[in-house]
């Protein structure tokens, strides 16, 4: 999985992947709150 940023392209497995979305899942969540 390739994620661009403002400093170029970064790689991730798929186990950071699902640790990735499950924090930002979890942060939508707080917001919504």
């Amino acid at each position: 999985v390739t994620h661009e940023t403002s400093s170029g392209v970064l790689k991730f497995g798929p186990i950071f992947q699902k640790q990735f979305l499950t924090a930002v899942y979890k942060l939508q969540q707080d917001i919504m709150q």
